[in-house]
């Protein structure tokens, strides 16, 4: 995923009459590093492409107040900062589902390995048993 925004990849929508300045980031289709999701995480892919979705679009909006003096640098630093701010947030939530959904699912694995390896462990003690019946206890 990106994990930064820069103003040059922004738009700019000024309003001198009504004194606002918008911000708006369009982002990619391809904010997911698909060398990561397709070749390290391969089983997740699928799932976590939908997990880790964020909103195309996200804009920022800065209004001068009638007491403030207008300055367009201003208005639009402020807009990139408050669409930076739904980005970000946007962002470390898609980051957090992505994390909760791997760790429950490597928590499925962790419980089956551990099954399996009881149900290893069970047979092995079993065979035991069958072994020294069948040989008898070679302590005798």
């Amino acid at each position: 995923m990106k994990d930064y925004v820069r103003e040059e990849n922004c738009k700019f929508y000024v309003n001198k009459e009504k004194r606002r300045v918008v911000c708006v980031y369009d982002q990619d289709e391809d904010y997911i590093d698909d060398e990561i999701i397709t070749n390290r995480l391969p089983y997740f892919s699928g799932r976590l492409r939908k997990i880790a979705k964020m909103p195309a679009r996200f804009t920022g909006v800065a209004n001068c107040a009638i007491e403030d003096k207008w300055d367009e640098a201003v208005g639009r630093r402020v807009a990139f900062l408050k669409m930076c701010k739904k980005y970000y947030h946007s962002f470390f939530k898609a980051i957090n589902r992505s994390v909760d959904y791997i760790d429950g699912e490597l928590g499925k694995f962790v419980d089956e390995f551990n099954t399996f390896g009881e149900k290893v462990e069970n047979s092995i003690n079993r065979e035991q048993e069958r072994l020294q019946k069948v040989i008898g206890n070679p302590n005798e």
